[in-house]
């Protein structure tokens, strides 16, 4: 993935994120990428279990 790919597909995870939690946009933008990427998981997971 390019730097501008994986810029673009950051910021949508942020926001994805910030509207299914109803946080700022800031407080994904400032975890540390390990601890997001694990968020992220997490939220698809939960996602796949409900659309079943």
């Amino acid at each position: 993935m390019q730097k501008e790919g994986l810029t673009e597909w950051l910021r949508e995870q942020y926001i994805i994120l910030a509207r299914q939690t109803n946080t700022p946009v800031y407080y994904w933008e400032n975890l540390p990428l390990r601890r997001l990427f694990d968020w992220i998981r997490a939220h698809n997971n939960v996602m796949k279990t409900k659309d079943r």
